[in-house]
């Protein structure tokens, strides 16, 4: 049964919040990882894990009608669905195509929950 749109707001207003306080967290958590005292990290894995965090990011809040841009290293975000800019980024001479994202043409996209790595 088709629901009205007082009771689709309520349902974004009560749920979106409560998505976005566990998102904020689970950032944190990431950050919390960042201590050099602790761990040592690939500098490629989080290349890749960053690319495949903000092409989410990206993808969502156009699902949202909004345009979302930014660089990272020099990478801007346009980059992210060329495999040519993605593989220098990544110092790699080719990624596999399944693994980068692709650019949607005049449609809804969803975001690419397939890891990078």
């Amino acid at each position: 049964m088709p629901q009205s749109l007082e009771e689709r707001t309520d349902r974004f207003a009560r749920i979106f919040p409560h998505r976005v306080e566990k998102l904020v967290k689970s950032f944190d958590l990431l950050g919390n990882c960042t201590s050099k005292s602790s761990y040592a990290w690939d500098e490629q894995l989080v290349r890749k894990v960053w690319v495949h965090i903000l092409v989410a990011v990206t993808e969502t809040a156009k699902s949202y009608g909004l345009s979302v841009e930014f660089t990272v290293d020099g990478l801007e975000s346009a980059s992210l669905y060329d495999t040519a800019a993605i593989a220098g980024y990544l110092g790699e001479d080719a990624i596999r195509p399944s693994k980068v994202p692709k650019a949607g043409k005049g449609k809804k996209t969803k975001p690419q929950n397939k890891p990078l790595f």
